[in-house]
């Protein structure tokens, strides 16, 4: 079981009142033991049974609850305890690697994860916890998006290739929207497809056809022909060259490949084009945030809001001299979306049929056997056939040995060592800080100071609003001293940090909590401001947008590898 919304939503966890001997109050558990790594079927596992709060007395009673699993579970030493959370923690944790718990959790109302391990043809719907991370890559491409169709044009010669093609002028948004498909597609993944003619072409062959006998068909007959044989689909591999993630056709044995979730960006980016379409992720219309992004990608913008001088407080210290261009806020960006896969990609891997099966039959297999078969674990369903089941690092490596192997011919062998599984420390920062929600640790644990304030700072800039309270304040404490030359000193301005600590000194001195407001800046003079209001919150304005400040002069030299390659493919 993850530990976001616990540790981060504590507040959903409400107290119940505790019958004697059956379950235990979530304030009383001993976290320490609960975290140590045990098998579901030890007697001296602590079981949990999620009950949704906001059904409590409506739909059933906590009563009608622990009889259900009295009766289900009736060895008196089997211990239980009871979470009431709100249904939306689900965003930052899973109940199981079983997708089917969190199913009857939505239809009951209340689910002890324990008895819904091992659904026969595998998992069936996908968490809502890694739809969560499927919503941090569609925001994320549709900003990638918007900055290319800004951008793009002039970094890629775009607008010069369109007058050179002698194209007609009604044909320059569709041009440019083709280069905009394929430069996402390749940072997806997955190249989209256009089907059709451009607007221009489709009416010369209209008028070729005038007169002509089933004029329909034939038109569908150039189309087919057009798509089949001009705009053929490609899947790209993820590759690391030069500091760069980058997209490619033809990965040879001296690169380094990463696993990372494909999608095809095609759909999600004409829904967020839509009038009235809505970004979860920022809880916000998608015209709203992309306004915003297109003004903060402006040359005059970029310039003023990402200013090294609002990183560093002290006036005679060396700032980086390389100024923040738009071109090095796009290329940024794509390795956003590409960090983003690779932790989609680890997030889901759990729910993987295969790999929670290994799960499980890894339990059975270190139980007593019944006679010469294998003993179904405690709540399960059954034992997943098969040989002895690897644990999850052997199973990686098996799965990137298949990778391996359907990337080598005749003419190279790509070793499985090329496969790169693990996100770096700020790889995962920066998916936290962009709405990823796993924990890197190996076995279930609290997150750290330093993922749960990448994740609070991020949510706060997109959301605009957040709380300061006792578990936030103790993690800036933390990494207080890490902060100044660290990943974290590009994210705030100065002047906001030591706003945010002082709030965070009086949460820890009163055990008040704080309220936070964080606007979106639009004024390029002073972009960087904080007040704390007559209530005592704390309000913020700032851009919606991260870059690596303290790093510009590497990402202006990466800048310009991709802008001489024209595009993100290799």
């Amino acid at each position: 079981m993850s530990t976001w919304a616990e540790l981060i939503h504590a507040s959903t966890f409400e107290p119940l009142e505790p019958d004697e001997g059956f379950y235990h109050d979530f304030q009383e558990v001993d976290w320490n033991e609960f975290y140590r790594e045990i098998d579901p079927s030890d007697e001296n596992y602590l079981g949990t049974i999620f009950i949704d709060q906001s059904r409590v007395d409506r739909d059933f009673t906590v009563e009608n609850v622990i009889a259900h699993y009295q009766e289900k579970y009736p060895d008196p030493a089997r211990q239980f305890v009871l979470h009431a959370i709100d249904p939306e923690a689900l965003r930052f944790f899973t109940l199981s690697d079983w997708t089917a718990a969190e199913r009857e959790f939505n239809q009951r109302g209340y689910v002890a994860p324990i008895a819904f391990r091992y659904a026969g043809r595998g998992n069936q719907i996908v968490s809502r916890f890694v739809r969560e991370h499927y919503r941090t890559l569609d925001s994320s491409s549709a900003i990638f998006g918007r900055m290319l169709e800004a951008i793009g044009p002039k970094m890629f010669g775009w607008a010069e290739k369109f007058a050179t093609d002698g194209l007609p002028e009604g044909d320059r948004t569709w041009f440019i929207e083709g280069k905009v498909l394929k430069c996402v597609g390749q940072m997806s993944g997955c190249q989209s497809l256009r089907g059709g003619l451009s607007p221009s072409l489709s009416r010369q062959v209209k008028q070729e056809l005038i007169g002509e006998q089933n004029t329909k068909r034939l038109i569908a007959e150039k189309q087919r022909v057009y798509r089949e044989h001009l705009r053929r689909p490609h899947k790209y591999d993820l590759i690391r060259r030069e500091g760069l993630f980058l997209a490619t056709l033809d990965a040879g044995p001296d690169d380094e490949i990463h696993f990372a979730q494909t999608f095809t960006p095609m759909t999600l980016l004409k829904r967020n084009r839509s009038d009235n379409s809505h970004m979860p992720l920022f809880g916000k219309n998608a015209d709203r945030v992309l306004d915003q992004v297109s003004f903060e990608i402006s040359p005059e913008a970029s310039a003023s809001l990402f200013n090294a001088r609002y990183c560093r407080d002290a006036p005679n210290e060396v700032r980086p001299a390389t100024p923040v261009t738009s071109d090095m806020i796009l290329v940024w960006q794509s390795q956003v979306l590409a960090i983003l896969r690779k932790a989609t990609w680890r997030a889901a891997l759990d729910e993987v049929p295969s790999v929670a099966a290994d799960n499980l039959r890894l339990e059975a297999e270190r139980l007593p056997l019944e006679g010469r078969r294998l003993q179904a674990p405690f709540g399960s369903r059954g034992v997943p056939r098969g040989r002895p089941a690897p644990n999850l690092a052997e199973r990686i490596y098996q799965m990137a040995d298949a990778y391996a192997e359907t990337l080598s011919d005749d003419n190279q062998v790509i070793g499985s060592e090329q496969i790169v599984s693990e996100l770096t420390e700020e790889e995962f920062l920066t998916a936290c800080l962009h709405g990823a929600t796993f924990s890197m640790a190996e076995a279930d644990s609290p997150p750290d100071s330093a993922e749960l304030v990448a994740f609070w700072i991020g949510r706060l800039k997109r959301e605009g609003k957040g709380l300061i309270d006792g578990s936030i304040s103790i993690a800036l404490f933390d990494i207080h001293n890490q902060i100044w030359n660290s990943f974290f000193i590009d994210l705030l301005a100065q002047p906001v940090w030591s706003a945010i600590f002082e709030a965070a000194q009086r949460v820890i001195r009163t055990s008040d909590v704080v309220n936070v407001t964080y606007n979106w800046s639009r004024d390029v003079e002073n972009p960087w401001s904080s007040d704390v209001n007559e209530n005592g919150h704390l309000i913020i304005h700032g851009p919606l947008l991260s870059f690596p400040l303290s790093k510009a002069e590497i990402w202006a030299e990466r800048t310009g590898i991709v802008r001489e390659n024209q595009d993100f493919v290799v």
